[in-house]
Formats: structure tokens, sequence, C-alpha cells
């Protein structure tokens, strides 16, 4: 740590405009997040009031899901998120179990990889993947979604799934992940800001309509509306599935022009907004007759509840790497 803090930061100029931590902060797991965060504010200190601060690390889940808990360190620091999250309702998240990363067009093979892989160790050497976790902080109150829950809305907030279980509801939030389920399944991570829990989006391919369009046209953390989504409760794994029916509509709002001073998070007050919400469907009528409830098991692994078997059914394997190699 010493290393770090001080002898580091006696080689940066007084006065910096990008400072970037790359899989540093990840191998400080001995240290507690509040101390790895002041190591961070050591170094920010010197960055300038326009200046932007990158933390990238690896995209597995220890690793993404503390630099999200560093990120609400930070924040409490005076620091403010640019990307990729954004407080919609103008609250904070628990941030203990979210697992988040974003994903690019894997790579090709390079003539080493296939050298060393052979015939029969491709999994050990060759590694095409691009994924990791990733946070933009800022001085200035400004995030790249200039989106924001109206004041007076139908929208539910996404730490509100408890009360509206069941039910059928309108919802916003940003899409956290790339499609992350099997060819008759679609999922992608859900967040609005306020979630306590993992929330998913789940679409079964017999129910896909060009009205869901948005919900794959957009990018990683970009926003969306969707009305008429049930609410299901994943009790196992402690997480929410918001299940699109053929009516859902989907939407990628209109943003605006950029809006300062929207991206502080403050205590999560029930009363800023009123929830509605409407008594759901039949299963019949709002999902294809053939539709099996689907368990979130881990932002890779899917399964049909009802199935007999209970035989899961995995997305092709790609581990997490660290960015680079």
């Amino acid at each position: 740590m010493t290393k770090i803090s001080d002898e580091s930061l006696a080689r940066l100029p007084e006065s910096v405009s990008l400072i970037t931590f790359q899989n540093v902060l990840a191998e400080l797991e001995h240290l507690s997040i509040p101390t790895r965060a002041s190591i961070v504010c050591s170094f920010t200190r010197r960055l300038t009031d326009d200046g932007i601060l990158i933390i990238v690390e690896p995209a597995e889940m220890r690793h993404a899901t503390s630099l999200r808990l560093l990120q609400n360190e930070l924040i409490k620091n005076g620091l403010h998120v640019y990307s990729p999250c954004a407080y919609l309702w103008g609250s904070g998240c628990d941030p203990s179990s979210c697992w988040t990363f974003r994903e690019e067009p894997p790579i090709q093979a390079t003539s080493l990889m296939t050298l060393l892989a052979g015939e029969e160790e491709g999994y050990r050497f060759i590694n095409t993947d691009r994924k990791y976790a990733y946070v933009i902080l800022t001085k200035k109150q400004i995030n790249t979604c200039t989106y924001r829950i109206p004041r007076k809305t139908r929208m539910v907030r996404l730490s509100h799934m408890e009360k509206n279980e069941g039910r059928s509801i309108s919802v916003a939030g940003l899409r956290m992940s790339e499609d992350i389920g099997t060819k008759g399944m679609h999922i992608f991570k859900f967040c609005d800001g306020t979630c306590r829990e993992p929330v998913y989006l789940v679409l079964s391919a017999r129910n896909r309509r060009p009205g869901h369009g948005a919900l794959f046209s957009v990018k990683y953390g970009d926003p969306l509306t969707i009305t008429g989504v049930q609410v299901r409760r994943h009790k196992q794994h402690k997480a929410w599935n918001l299940i699109i029916n053929q009516d859902s509509r989907i939407e990628r709002p209109d943003t605006g022009a950029m809006i300062p001073g929207v991206n502080t998070p403050e205590p999560d007050t029930a009363g800023d907004h009123e929830d509605h919400c409407s008594p759901s469907r039949s299963h019949k009528n709002n999902l294809d007759d053939n539709f099996r409830p689907v368990e979130i098991i881990n932002n890779r692994t899917v399964r049909s509840a009802g199935s007999r078997t209970g035989k899961e059914t995995r997305p092709k394997k790609s581990g997490h790497k660290k960015p680079g190699q």
C-alpha cells in the first residue's frame, strides 16, 4: 500500500486530467473497501475539476462486485459516477450482490494461443473474450445517461419488487448486460439505481415481437422504459425476474441534453414518487402456453423452473479474464 499511495503519488504532476487504475485494486483484496477508496482519493486530489477517473477490473464476480462497493465508497468521498451506472430515482442502491460487466466482440485467436492449445487444451490457452467491469467518475455531477424518471409517473422502483410480486407493472432502468440467456430465452440484467437484489428482464423467444426491438438495439448502460412486465421472484437466488410478454412495450426514452447535478444519490424515500401497478392477467394470457418461469442461476446460467428433469442449460463457456489477456 505504501508503494502505491506514496511512491507512485510522488511521481504524479500536481495537476492531472486523467487517472486510471487497471487491474490494480483487484490485487488489494486483503484491504478493506474504505482503505482502497482512501488510496484512490489520495490520487484524485490532484485531478483537475474537469478531469476523469477510470477504474477497470476483471469481469469475474468477486472483482466486479467489489468495484461497485468501491464505487459507492468513492461517491461518499465526493466523486460522481459518469458511467455506466445512473440513479434514475435520485437515490442509491445496494451493490453487495451487483455483478455487471461490459462485453465487447471477441478477438481472433492468436497463433500463439492456437499453438499452445494444440487439439485438447483450448479451454486453457484460447481466450478470445473481452469482458471487463469499469466505472468512470468525475468531480462534477454529470452522467452519460441523462434520463431521469418523472416526478409523476406510473413507473415502479426496482427496490419495490416485493410488494408487486405477481403483478404487471411499468419500469425504467438501464440495460446492464448483453444477452446472457440461451437460444430460446433472452435475459438481460436491469437496474434503475435502487436495486437491493439483482433484477433481470426475461423474454421467451416465442414472445419476441417488433415492439421489443429497443431491448436488443440499445447498448450497455443505455436506459429503457418498459410497460406490462410481470414480476416473478426467485427465492433461492434472491433475485427478481421481469417477464416480458407479447404485449409488453419497450422504448428507448428521449434523454435530451446533459443535465448537471442529477447523479448524487440521496436516501431512498418511497414518498418521492408514487408507484402504480395493476393486477396481472392470468399466466395463460400473459405468456406463451409453453413458457416456463426462468431461474437465474448466475449471470451465465439459466434453467426452466418447470423442467421435469431439472437439467440446467448452460451457454457457451467463456471464463472471465483480465482485459488485455
